[in-house]
């Protein structure tokens, strides 16, 4: 297990919007760390923001709406 920790601690390093390695990773760390560990993966995962502003997502009111730009 711990080797497979190291390898989606490395994916998520090269490729930090890669948000199926975060999944991956937190499962490891929430089956096997502790409570500080796994605040701190989950913290430096949603941290990761796509840069841009194609497809993004709100919450109004229960309401999910989503808002494409043309560019």
């Amino acid at each position: 297990m711990y080797g497979s920790i190291v390898w989606c601690s490395q994916e998520v390093k090269q490729n930090p919007f890669n948000y199926d390695s975060w999944f991956d990773y937190l499962r490891l760390v929430e089956s096997d760390g502790g409570a500080d560990d796994i605040r701190e993966i989950y913290e430096r995962a949603i941290a990761n923001v796509p840069p841009s502003q194609v497809g993004y997502f709100c919450l109004i009111s229960g309401i999910i709406v989503c808002g494409c730009s043309s560019t």
